[in-house]
């Protein structure tokens, strides 16, 4: 399947910010505080601190003021009013009791980090296994509020994240034919179907430089196969094209001001 054209220079697909949703995937003290869980270089552990905060200020920004709280459920606090960009954090807690990520752990690894904590009108996700939308009710919620961009971000890229990409891919959550669904990528060809069909489409965004992954292992040996770095690349271009567009979080930035002055 060839790549999907950059969006950006794609002007014909604009999508408002109430109809866009940030998806942060386990970004816990866990990663921050246990080597056995989460090892990544240090320039993608300082890129998640600094790139996550970025994408959260732009979609609050973008946020109509909001009502609720954020108190674990997957029930999503209704907005104010129509326009703003809708924030979902999901939250991993492992069944393992000896995991750093079990809610009984001592050292507290399933709360969110600091620079990552949910404020008031958005809503918190918990999930059990590798994929966010295995045993919650994810895929209704982005279904019943209309999302046609869902940005992704978060931890690890190998696993978690890499996982729900290509679960919302595969569902076509985002709208009519999302990535590896029936009907392609979710984009018409070029001067087909019109305003109604561009209302029908759907995207979904990777952010490569606010996700980071540890080393990759070969299993049972211990050999390093790839460091951090390479392996987060590795990981990314696996989905790049074929479940997703991958964009930084700049780019995003970009993208989402321009389509929020055209509503």
């Amino acid at each position: 399947m060839p790549s999907p054209p950059n969006p950006l220079i794609h002007p014909n697909l604009q999508i408002p910010p109430s109809q866009t949703l940030l998806l942060l995937i386990d970004i816990q003290r866990a990663f921050q505080t246990s080597p056995s869980t989460f090892a990544a270089s240090p320039s993608s552990a300082d890129s998640i601190s600094t790139k996550i905060p970025r994408l959260l200020s732009l979609f609050r920004s973008l946020r109509s003021s909001s009502s609720g709280n954020s108190n674990g459920t997957d029930t999503p606090t209704p907005l104010d009013k129509p326009g703003g960009a809708l924030i979902i954090h999901i939250a991993h807690h492992s069944p393992h009791p000896r995991s750093p990520l079990h809610p009984s752990h001592p050292a507290a690894g399933v709360e969110f980090s600091d620079f990552a904590r949910p404020e008031q009108g958005e809503t918190v996700v918990v999930k059990h296994v590798n994929s966010a939308f295995i045993g919650t009710g994810l895929e209704g919620l982005i279904r019943g509020l209309g999302v046609r961009r869902l940005v992704v971000a978060g931890l690890t890229t190998g696993h978690c994240v890499g996982t729900t990409v290509r679960m919302a891919s595969n569902l076509g959550v985002v709208g009519r034919g999302g990535y590896g669904a029936p009907g392609g990528c979710g984009r018409g060809e070029e001067g087909e179907g019109g305003e109604k069909e561009q209302e029908m489409l759907g995207q979904i965004i990777l952010v490569e430089d606010a996700c980071a992954t540890g080393e990759l292992r070969e299993r049972g040996v211990g050999r390093v196969i790839a460091d951090p770095a390479l392996a987060h690349k590795m990981q990314v271009e696996t989905l790049r094209g074929e479940f997703c567009d991958v964009l930084t979080v700049e780019e995003v930035v970009a993208l989402l001001e321009r389509d929020a002055k055209g509503f």
